[in-house]
Parts: C-alpha cells; sequence; structure tokens
C-alpha cells in the first residue's frame, strides 16, 4: 500500500514537473517581455514628444529655412562677410539689447522677426534679407514696421 501511494505520489510530481516548470517559464518570459514593451513603449513616446516639440519650433510654412547651401555663418553676414551690427553701425548698448546679436545662428531679420512679431522697415532692401524673400511665399513673408 505504501509503495502504491509513494509511486502515485511521484507519477504526480513528475507531471506536475513536466507541466509546472515550462509554464513558469513562459510565465518568466512573457512578465520580462511585458516590462520590456512598456520601456519601447515609453521610449517611442518621448521620441514622439521631442519630434512634436521640434516641428513647433519650426518657422512658418513656406520659408526654406535653413539654406542646405548656407553655412550658419553665413546666415550673419552679408556678402562681404561683416556682421548686421558691423553693416549697420550699432553701438556696444544697441548690440547687447539686439535679438539678432543674442541670436547669432539665426539672420538678424529672423531674430527680429521672432522677437518682435515684425522685422524693420530697412530690411526688405538689405543684402542680409534680399537671398530668403525669393523662397517666401506672399502670404508668409513677415510684416514690416513702418
Amino acid at each position: 500500500m505504501m509503495t502504491t501511494f509513494m509511486d502515485v505520489l511521484l507519477v504526480l510530481g513528475m507531471f506536475l514537473l513536466r507541466i509546472g516548470v515550462p509554464l513558469l517559464i513562459t510565465l518568466a518570459l512573457g512578465y520580462a517581455l511585458s516590462r520590456l514593451d512598456a520601456r519601447w513603449q515609453a521610449e517611442a513616446d518621448a521620441a514622439r514628444r521631442a519630434e512634436q516639440a521640434a516641428l513647433r519650433r519650426q518657422p512658418a510654412p513656406g520659408l526654406i529655412w535653413p539654406r542646405p547651401t548656407m553655412a550658419a555663418s553665413a546666415l550673419t553676414t552679408d556678402i562681404a562677410g561683416a556682421p548686421c551690427w558691423s553693416v549697420k553701425g550699432c553701438g556696444e548698448t544697441q548690440r547687447q539689447a539686439c535679438p539678432a546679436f543674442r541670436q547669432p545662428t539665426l539672420p538678424c531679420w529672423m531674430a527680429r522677426w521672432r522677437t518682435e512679431g515684425a522685422i524693420p522697415s530697412g530690411c526688405p532692401d538689405c543684402t542680409l534679407y534680399l537671398p530668403f524673400a525669393p523662397s517666401m511665399p506672399t502670404g508668409d513673408r513677415p510684416a514690416v514696421v513702418h
């Protein structure tokens, strides 16, 4: 009788071992994969938010910015290579207050446009503004302060 009971327990134990171990491994893998999926989802959400933030920082539609053939140093200099504040003859106090001086990676007219909402009346005839004017549809051109 005792050997029959032990035999039954042995068969049940082996059956549980045969079924239970793969089941536990499957559950552990499922848990690990769900955690990995959650991490990937969080990374994708962060990348999507960063991309949307970058799109919000882009200039108005129709502006070709930056021009692929232009170096960043060319954006704030005229044809002779002089920066805007040198061409206009601005003093040190004017430079410190000027958005173009504080944002040297942008053309002076764009820095003023983004900061002040319009560009000064002298910009449409300036050598720094003229290369960009043809690339902007008429409706996208910034307002000019007279």
